[in-house]
């Protein structure tokens, strides 16, 4: 699929659960970051204007997860 250069995408693509309370350092050279357990569920991504989720874990509460689990329903 060809897209064109000046259209900005961004979507949802992963919906997870963290399992535990583990981390753990991973070495990729001079960055230094942790990992952890996550549960995933099977999803489809969706659009998303949502910059502050971008790159890390956030913990979604009420209405917000409802909206976006149902959103992602294969």
């Amino acid at each position: 699929m060809e897209q064109d250069a000046t259209v900005s995408l961004s979507a949802f693509t992963a919906l997870g659960r963290v399992v535990d309370d583990d981390f753990w350092p991973v070495d990729e050279s001079d960055f230094g970051p942790y990992r952890r357990r996550v549960r995933y569920a099977h999803t489809l991504p969706v659009p998303s204007g949502g910059y502050q989720l971008r790159c890390r874990l956030v913990c979604l509460n009420g209405n917000g997860t409802v909206v976006l689990r149902d959103s992602m329903k294969p």
